[in-house]
């Protein structure tokens, strides 16, 4: 396992990865999360409420944009009922589209990340 942390101003993220296998690349922790993700695509990254009904939401507005989900994880931090969901899509979203999804009551952040 490598743990890279990256600052930013105030703000700092920590990385954890691995390698299965000893080929297939894998991220295993962002921050204080737990999730296994394949680092590859375009990648919609959210922080929410852990609670019903934030999965349908998210799936129901990639669904009405045609965007197919290939991969998804969802991970928990202990201390304060915040889920982060990690999506794999088909393509990436556009402006509207992470408006959108932020505009969701139960979602603090959404960022893409194009690999």
């Amino acid at each position: 396992m490598i743990r890279l942390i990256g600052h930013s101003g105030d703000e700092r993220v920590t990385l954890s990865g691995t390698l299965l296998g000893g080929c297939h690349p894998r991220l295993i922790g962002i921050d204080s999360y737990e999730i296994e993700i394949v680092p590859e695509g375009t990648l919609l990254v959210t922080r929410h409420e852990d609670k019903p009904g934030v999965i349908a939401a998210l799936g129901g507005i990639l669904g009405q944009a045609n965007i197919n989900i290939s991969r998804m994880q969802v991970g928990m931090a202990d201390e304060n009922r915040q889920a982060m969901a990690v999506i794999s899509v088909s393509a990436p979203l556009s402006e509207e589209i992470l408006n959108d999804i932020c505009g969701i009551p139960a979602v603090s952040s959404a960022i893409q990340i194009e690999l």
